[in-house]
C-alpha cells in the first residue's frame, strides 16, 4: 500500500512538472550588480510632465514615481522607452541593486517622454532606462555612481528630467 502511494505521488509530481514545463529555454534574468552607490534625494523642482502634483496620491503605504526621459544630445523626448526600478539592498556600508526582469517596477515613456509608476513598494531604487538585456543606462549621481532614489511611503517621487544617451 505504501509503495502504491509512493508511485502514485511520483506520477502526479511528474505530471505537474511536465505541465509546468514550456519546453523552451528559461528566461534570462539580469544578475545582481554590485556597485558603489550614494543616497541622494529627489530634485526639488517639479518641471517634468507628469509632475508630482498631477500624478495623484498613491495607495496607503505605497509610492508613485514620475519623471521624463530626454535625449542628452538633442533635448527631445524619448518616447516608447522602458524605464525600470532596480531594488537597492544594503548590508552595512555595502550595497547592491537588483533588476528582476519579471517583478521590478517599470513603465514605458509616452510621446512626451514622461512616465508614471503608480503604487509601487516604498523603498530605495536605482533607475535603469532602456533594454536591460541590450543597451541601457543606469542613472548616475554627480560622482558617476548609480544614483539611489528613495521612494517614500504615501509620497509621489518626481525624479525630474532624466537626460540620457541611449
Amino acid at each position: 500500500m505504501k509503495r502504491k502511494l509512493s508511485i502514485t505521488f511520483l506520477g502526479l509530481l511528474a505530471a505537474v512538472l511536465a505541465a509546468c514545463s514550456s519546453g523552451s529555454e528559461p528566461a534570462q534574468v539580469p544578475s545582481a550588480t554590485a556597485v558603489s552607490i550614494a543616497a541622494t534625494s529627489a530634485p526639488g523642482a517639479a518641471t517634468s510632465a507628469p509632475s508630482a502634483a498631477t500624478a495623484g496620491k498613491p495607495e496607503a503605504g505605497k509610492a508613485t514615481v514620475v519623471g521624463r526621459v530626454l535625449s542628452k544630445q538633442s533635448g527631445a523626448p524619448l518616447a516608447d522607452t522602458t524605464v525600470r526600478l532596480a531594488e537597492v539592498t544594503r548590508q552595512g556600508s555595502e550595497a547592491i541593486y537588483v533588476l528582476d526582469g519579471a517583478n521590478s517596477p517599470g513603465a514605458e515613456t509616452g510621446g512626451d517622454g514622461s512616465f508614471v509608476m503608480p503604487n509601487i513598494v516604498a523603498r530605495e531604487y536605482v533607475i535603469v532606462i532602456g533594454d536591460p538585456y541590450g543597451k541601457y543606462v543606469v542613472i548616475p549621481d554627480e560622482t558617476n555612481r548609480a544614483r539611489v532614489w528613495n521612494a517614500a511611503a504615501d509620497q509621489v517621487l518626481d525624479v525630474g528630467e532624466l537626460r540620457i544617451d541611449l
